[in-house]
């Protein structure tokens, strides 16, 4: 099993679209300028909130204008940022069963560093991670591997022990220029065809009865032996669903269960 899991933030542990597009939306508003559907903000998010402003805006939009914009955008996030934000159903679950397993686990977020802490520390807890990293001015945003790097060697370990999750390619990308094995969330704000593009080592994706996806089988992935080099314990495997810890015999890459579905991504 690895011992240390690496998660992005937005479209991974919570959904923030609705607080990040209605900051946005707002801003536009009152400038005057079209707003754009909450799905829209599925393909801005993911590089930063500068790069996300640069996106909503016109793409016509002088850079001073921008920059007011970024201005603006963080202050009224600020305010805004716990309001329709959550984590996803079966997260905090799987977090508690990774720490109580000893595995060290942390943050990785293109989000700028106030704001990740503030909805990691209040969902998860002032001590739910060993560490909270967002962006910061002294190294690039992710892909590139600089934060992972910082990661492993606060905690002190190597690439092989760590996986990176996470719900879009440049959570992939990261991983793979960190030299880190990565496991893809399909429940996130890219889906499927974005990760398997961008070769995620495990694509995770589970089904409730109702259809709808949870994130609960990430365990799986990190106690998963197969081509990756990912360990199972012994000869079980857990998946959380609803709270509630399933265990049974290791399962196979493209097996089917009841309410898990978990497909290999190339």
């Amino acid at each position: 099993m690895y011992q240390l899991a690496i998660f992005d933030l937005d479209g991974t542990l919570v959904n923030s679209i609705a607080d990040l597009g209605g900051t946005a939306n707002r801003l536009l508003e009152q400038r005057g300028l079209p707003t754009h559907p909450l799905d829209a903000y599925y393909r801005f998010v993911g590089n930063g909130v500068h790069k996300l402003c640069e996106r909503c805006l016109p793409a016509d939009t002088p850079a001073d204008e921008v920059e007011r914009f970024f201005a603006a955008f963080n202050e009224d996030y600020s305010r805004h940022c716990l309001d329709k934000t959550a984590p996803y159903a079966g997260i905090p679950e799987v977090l508690e069963q990774l720490r109580s397993a000893g595995v060290h686990i942390a943050v990785a977020s293109n989000k700028t560093q106030p704001f990740v802490e503030k909805i990691v520390k209040h969902y998860f807890g002032e001590n739910g991670f060993d560490q909270i990293l967002g962006s910061s001015d002294s190294r690039p945003k992710k892909p590139s591997p600089e934060i992972i790097s910082v990661i492993l060697e606060n905690a002190g370990m190597t690439p092989e022990q760590a996986v990176m999750i996470g719900d879009s390619n440049v959570d992939i990308r990261t991983a793979k220029n960190a030299g880190v094995h990565s496991i893809g969330c399909t429940w996130g704000f890219r889906g499927r065809d974005e990760l398997a593009e961008a070769g995620a080592d495990l694509d995770l994706g589970g089904h409730t009865h109702d259809g709808q996806l949870f994130p609960g089988n990430i365990l799986t992935g990190l106690m998963w032996e197969n081509a990756c080099g990912m360990k199972k314990v012994g000869d079980m495997y857990s998946i959380v669903t609803s709270g509630v810890g399933l265990w049974g015999p290791p399962m196979r890459i493209g097996t089917k269960a009841e309410v898990v579905i978990i497909d290999y991504g190339k």
